[in-house]
């Protein structure tokens, strides 16, 4: 008649057993976070990653973290890691989740090193041996307090089925860098377009998408302004070309030395206007036998950095006229054999003024 009460009191001393144990099994958040941050320190990377959430591991796979991280291990540390510590400041703690405030104290090895470095009469540009500054500094501080370090930081767990995990909230990361990546590629594609009048408005694009993405980027803020104001001397410059007279055009093939046939260009410009022209472009069009363009060539006969035979650096000013010396002419080496002698037009397409 005893039997289904003590079966009765068995199965309750079994739950009570089972739930003290279950109780034990997981250790509490301040120790998880403890240990995860001695892993990270020591570059333990696989232990590290075990601390970490679910959530943030199905971001980032171990293999990725732990490529991320293989050079995190420093030579210093083993000898060292008594001197780490974390302090816990607080812990807010609820049933599925805890924020932490901690101090991270660990060895000063920027200062301790640097010592080392100006005693042994090193330079920034040398570096000491790993295995030979872990003696010498071992043997520098046998007696002496380690100098120290401190960072305070906050740091998120959550309750996974009793087991405590860091939260790194590594999708946001994921996020941020794909973010950064894009604002990047968004600025060299901006500062490519820039090199081309005709793209300057793109540019303009370009830099507003930055904006989009970051409101705080000053680089995208002057970058805009920059091509503004680019945009509004190039159209200045455009207007004065028209003052800019290109005549005397001739185009065929000339013969140099032992070399025949060498396609290439001559022509004469005069500045009608009242500026002083510090350099002036000239773009030629070669064309094949039925009109088509089917070359360019661009020349810069005008350049305040280039000098004429006399010394002089060439500026163009109102009135005078531009002309090669007497026997010479541009090369076009890049034409190809199918364009028809003589066939070209010619235009400037660009100018900067001396002043």
């Amino acid at each position: 008649m005893m039997r289904p009460v003590t079966n009765i009191l068995l199965v309750i001393i079994a739950m009570c057993s089972l739930s003290a144990c279950d109780s034990n099994d997981y250790p509490d958040p301040d120790d998880v976070l403890r240990d995860y941050l001695l892993a990270v320190y020591t570059g333990q990377n696989e232990v590290a990653y075990g601390y970490v959430s679910s959530g943030d591991k199905s971001v980032k796979s171990l293999k990725d973290y732990l490529t991320e991280n293989k050079k995190r291990a420093n030579p210093l540390v083993k000898e060292f890691v008594d001197n780490f510590e974390v302090r816990i400041a607080s812990i807010n703690e609820a049933e599925s989740n805890a924020v932490i405030k901690a101090s991270i104290v660990s060895p000063d090895f920027g200062g301790m090193l640097k010592g080392l470095e100006q005693s042994s009469g090193k330079t920034d540009e040398t570096s000491i041996d790993p295995n030979t500054a872990v003696q010498m500094l071992k043997q520098k501080y046998e007696n002496l307090a380690v100098p120290t370090v401190y960072k305070n930081d906050s740091f998120q767990l959550v309750n996974e089925m009793g087991a405590w995990k860091v939260f790194l909230n590594w999708q946001v990361e994921l996020m941020e860098k794909a973010r950064e990546d894009r604002i990047s590629n968004l600025l060299a594609e901006a500062r490519e377009l820039r090199k081309s009048n005709s793209s300057l408005e793109s540019a303009i694009e370009k830099y507003k998408e930055v904006l989009e993405l970051n409101s705080d980027m000053v680089i995208a803020v002057q970058g805009i302004k920059d091509t503004e104001q680019e945009i509004a001397d190039y159209t200045v410059r455009q207007e004065y070309i028209k003052n800019i007279s290109l005549y005397d055009l001739e185009a065929k093939f000339y013969t140099i030395f032992s070399e025949s046939k060498i396609p290439g260009v001559k022509f004469k410009l005069k500045n009608n206007g009242e500026r002083l022209l510090r350099e002036v472009e000239v773009t030629v069009y070669f064309k094949d036998a039925s009109g088509t363009i089917i070359a360019e060539e661009r020349y810069r006969p005008v350049m305040a950095m280039k000098k004429s035979f006399s010394g002089d650096q060439v500026i163009l000013r109102k009135n005078y006229i531009w002309q090669m010396e007497e026997g010479n002419f541009y090369k076009a080496d890049g034409v190809p054999t199918e364009w028809s002698e003589g066939a070209v037009d010619a235009k400037v397409t660009n100018i900067k003024f001396a002043e």
